[in-house]
């Protein structure tokens, strides 16, 4: 049974009264203040309550900023929930560049056994936003904390964030259209090509638009992946003309134009 399917079925205010739950435990991890009322949490006096995941972390960032790094670090090493850890993940993006040093040492020395392996996941997509180019090397020495390919695409995807990733197209492409788990890998592999400017990694985004046409959340991140790579480097546009495939893409870009822009005359210009 898949999670949406089983999340339909639990009450609205049970599901509620769980996340409300869960944001005390990462309050109380990080040191804030806590109702013994849970799931009310309390705030300078007054009974309020925290009704979405962006107030948790606008309270994370504005209440304790950089003394909630040890908290953050600790929900980091030992959650495997996907909420705490992307609150974890939002915060430390809010905390900049400044939080980094932290994230650095931390990993440096876990390993997949003393932290969870969702928890070192979000670790490397943090550095992956908040990093510079110069963590790239860090980066790829920590490929051999993940043993699956499909973890090791975390740390690609950080690592063509932070302006890497052109080394790693040919590996990329093998896991696109020949690993066995490919199916499962493609739409995180695309993703990663929409960060990666280079010439290689638009052609192998036309090469997957030949594959399930039918799957059109999949054309459709494949359509912002290319427009992506396009926004750095607009002479590209000439280079998708060249192929049957490549003017289909740009036909289809053509019409999302149209529909968000009217039909702007100069925008229509470029992509005729």
């Amino acid at each position: 049974m898949s999670q949406s399917t089983i999340k339909g079925k639990i009450p609205i205010s049970l599901r509620r009264e769980s996340s409300l739950f869960l944001y005390a435990i990462i309050y109380r991890s990080i040191g804030l203040v806590v109702s013994a009322e849970t799931p009310t949490l309390r705030y300078e006096g007054e009974r309020t309550m925290e009704k979405t995941h962006q107030d948790v972390v606008d309270r994370l960032v504005n209440e304790k900023g950089l003394s909630a790094l040890d908290g953050l670090m600790d929900l980091i090493a030992t959650s495997e929930d996907p909420e705490v850890l992307s609150i974890a993940h939002e915060a430390l993006v809010r905390l900049g560049s400044a939080a980094k040093p932290r994230l650095s040492a931390f990993l440096e020395k876990e390993t997949c056994q003393s932290a969870s392996l969702p928890g070192l996941l979000t670790l490397i997509e943090t550095i992956g936003d908040i990093g510079t180019k110069g963590d790239i090397p860090a980066l790829y020495a920590h490929l051999k904390l993940f043993e699956h390919e499909a973890d090791q695409l975390y740390v690609y995807e950080a690592i063509a964030k932070l302006g890497g990733g052109k080394e790693l197209l040919s590996l990329l492409e093998l896991l696109l259209f020949e690993d066995e788990e490919r199916d499962l890998m493609r739409d995180h592999i695309i993703m990663i090509l929409s960060q990666i400017q280079d010439r290689q990694a638009l052609d192998l985004l036309v090469r997957a638009h030949t594959l399930n046409a039918t799957d059109e959340e999949q054309q459709e991140l494949i359509l912002l992946s290319v427009t992506n790579l396009l926004s750095h480097s607009p002479a590209w546009i000439e280079d998708l003309k060249a192929s049957a495939e490549g003017r289909k893409i740009v036909e289809k870009l053509s019409e999302k134009m149209k529909g968000q822009t009217g039909e702007s005359a100069v925008e229509q210009k470029d992509l005729k």
